[in-house]
């Protein structure tokens, strides 16, 4: 059971913590794990990994995609409703099972004077970087209400307001969430759902295709339409009584219009009834600027393969990941679901698209801190993912190394060499937005957690090609940065001010004693890379030298500081966290009840 993460719990009280727990993803995209008939009242998103656009104050944002979820049951209206008209939620159960990295659940609702059970299965394919898939099961309980199935892709939209943004904050921001988009498109036609967004800001778009069908106790095929910015294939699921009296009219007595609302239609009744969906997912990435064209090149590949062929790829495709990442331990089987998670969601947000984007603060489960990848992938994350998955941790060190010359700006703009990593990154390395309260300019020690995160991938993976055509020259710009930002006074000692720790609580300090004993390290790794890679190729060791302006004396003024960088002492054995710190008001204790 170490492999299986469950929820049975109706009256949750953080349904959002659950909804990024059962989260599907594979990397390239990502989706909450929000009910498939939840629509405003529930924080859902579909996320493509490097896919922003400027909300609001023209910040950065993570865009989400057209949700290719919607499965749900309604009672016959005149107009479709998202949600259960006439039933209620009675049971729900949800299960992750991180080895195959698919989620299952159960609910069962009441309809009318009866009740149905719906069971459902979804996956975002490790085999296919675009395809998202989905089963979705009816059976009735008791009774013999009609009802209708809906099957659909949507287009309406909302961002959460995450982190930055606040109720009544912007005119843009209402009760169901930030609005960035609006639809092109909405297209509903037999063999295929389509719905196109583009950003209001940037123009560019995303869109969603899928195909959906009843492959079990269903007899028709369903009649696509659109409405309310859903596109949607319908069934009109009858009573028994209804259904007998539908089989007793000869056919040349149907209504002519029956085949113009998928209302009119009426399969016999079943108690088990099965609906599938294929979706494809894009957007205006590098490398794939058309999301249109895209998504119809991917969907005409991938569309007309079955839910179990689709399941039957993503799973041998799992399997190879876990083979190589499972971290197994022994003895403690909550420890051991636990860190199968953090593997999980890692890889589960971890993109291969050469470097055009990374891993947010929140993975890829949410637009909470609007997306931005911060230097806790580098430091907490980067690590693990480059002893399980390589291959994905480099294009992470390569969507740093690439932004190099952003990094290389945000130095020179203040005045120093080198380059100083932004604090919020997202397409460009130029930080946004541009100072958040002085702290962009503060909280700078970004710039040698990420060389940090850099050389461990270099020590896990001894990937000397990458470090020669792009790690060298970030490790030495880095290092660059930090022996020009440090100041030395007349004793000849260096000292680091007017900064921002980590703790992001004191501001400004002077000799934060991590940052400074940080910046030691990250020259010394610097000094003994060049060593280490002129084994490999001095000539190009040598033109990386050249380039970063680094010569003989700049080394000498590198060995100065990490001898001479200080750091506060309590005495011989306390380090002071910065100059003064002990001077500071004790803080009254806090009670935790």
């Amino acid at each position: 059971m170490s492999w299986i993460i469950k929820n049975t719990d109706l009256r949750h009280q953080a349904p959002d913590f659950l909804s990024t727990i059962f989260c599907v993803g594979n990397g390239r995209s990502c989706t909450r794990g929000t009910p498939s008939e939840a629509r405003f009242d529930a924080y859902r998103g579909v996320f493509v990994s490097g896919f922003y656009a400027r909300a609001p104050l023209g910040m950065m944002y993570y865009c989400g995609a057209p949700d290719w979820l919607p499965a749900f049951i309604v009672a016959p209206s005149d107009s479709i409703e998202w949600r259960l008209s006439s039933g209620k939620c009675t049971a729900s159960a949800w299960e992750l099972d991180m080895r195959e990295g698919v989620v299952r659940r159960t609910a069962a609702f009441t309809v009318g004077q009866g009740s149905v059970k719906i069971s459902e299965e979804r996956f975002a394919s490790f085999a296919h970087d675009n395809l998202m898939c989905q089963r979705y099961t009816v059976e009735r309980i008791d009774g013999d209400e009609p009802f209708d199935v809906v099957m659909g892709v949507d287009g309406q939209i909302r961002q959460h307001r995450a982190k930055y943004y606040q109720p009544g904050q912007f005119p843009a921001v209402d009760e169901t969430g930030i609005t960035m988009t609006d639809i092109e498109s909405v297209d509903a036609m037999p063999d295929r759902l389509s719905v196109v967004l583009r950003v209001r800001t940037t123009r560019r778009r995303c869109a969603t295709m899928a195909r959906v069908q009843a492959v079990e106790g269903v007899t028709d095929e369903g009649k696509p339409f659109v409405e309310d910015g859903i596109a949607g294939v319908g069934w009109h699921i009858g009573s028994a009584t209804e259904t007998a009296r539908e089989d007793a009219r000869p056919p040349g007595d149907r209504p002519d219009g029956a085949v113009d609302d998928w209302r009119a239609s009426v399969p016999a009744s079943r108690d088990r009834l099965v609906f599938e969906k294929i979706a494809v997912v894009t957007g205006d990435l590098p490398g794939f600027e058309d999301a249109v064209a895209d998504g119809e090149k991917r969907f005409s590949e991938l569309a007309d393969q079955s839910y179990d062929d689709a399941k039957r790829a993503h799973l041998e495709a799992i399997a190879g990941f876990w083979e190589t990442g499972d971290v197994i331990i022994e003895g403690d089987e909550r420890a051991q679901r636990a860190v199968r998670y953090a593997v999980w969601s890692t890889r589960a947000s971890a993109p291969l698209d050469g470097g055009a984007s990374s891993m947010a603060a929140k993975n890829l489960t949410g637009d909470w801190y609007r997306g931005a990848v911060f230097w806790d992938m580098d430091v907490f994350q980067l690590p693990m993912l480059a002893a399980v998955d390589p291959e994905r941790a480099r294009n992470h060190e390569l969507y740093r190394c690439l932004r190099l010359d952003d990094f290389r700006r945000l130095a020179a703009q203040d005045g120093y060499r080198g380059a100083r990593v932004a604090g919020n990154t997202f397409e460009s390395g130029i930080e946004d937005p541009p100072a958040f309260h002085g702290l962009g300019r503060m909280e700078i020690h970004v710039t040698f957690d990420v060389a940090w995160g850099m050389s461990h991938y270099y020590a896990i993976t001894g990937d000397d090609r990458f470090m020669l055509e792009h790690g060298l020259e970030f490790m030495l710009e880095t290092a660059n940065f930090w022996s020009s930002r440090v100041s030395k006074d007349d004793d000849g000692s260096y000292h680091l001010r007017d900064i921002c720790g980590p703790d992001e609580l004191h501001k400004p300090v002077d000799d934060c004693a991590y940052m400074n004993c940080m910046i030691r390290d990250l020259l010394r790794r610097a000094m003994a890379l060049i060593d280490k890679l002129r084994t490999v190729d001095s000539a190009r060791v040598d033109e990386v030298l050249k380039l970063t302006k680094i010569d003989e004396a700049q080394l000498a003024q590198w060995r100065d500081v990490v001898d001479s960088l200080h750091v506060s002492m309590l005495d011989e054995t306390v380090i002071e966290q910065f100059t003064d710190h002990s001077k500071l008001p004790v803080a009254d204790p806090v009670t935790v009840k």
